[in-house]
């Protein structure tokens, strides 16, 4: 999954190339990791969303759109869901240079 953070994976396609149903998949990854794949996945996509924000010179539409998503509201809408602040918000927050973001289902 990590590999393809800048597209838009869908359950059924990890279950496909992993040769799992996707109710096994689904059961599978909630007893390992303790969350559905595709809630993994948007959080793994959002620890990237922060460091692209926080690291880069991108702004938010160009952000959005390197992990895949057709808009910026619904990136800014999917980001807010995860890390509770919209991205613009987040950019503008003091940070601890060595403490990066860990996003958590």
């Amino acid at each position: 999954m990590r590999d393809h953070l800048q597209e838009n994976l869908t359950l059924t396609r990890i279950a496909r190339e992993a040769g799992l149903s996707e109710s096994y998949l689904n059961a599978v990854f909630k007893e390992c990791v303790k969350c559905a794949p595709m809630d993994y996945y948007i959080n793994m996509k959002m620890e990237q969303a922060c460091y692209l924000l926080c690291n880069t010179d991108m702004h938010i539409y160009q952000v959005a759109q390197y992990l895949g998503y057709d808009n910026q509201y619904y990136f800014s809408r999917a980001f807010k869901k995860v890390l509770g602040v919209p991205p613009k918000k987040y950019k503008e927050m003091p940070r601890i240079p060595s403490a990066p973001m860990q996003v958590s289902c």
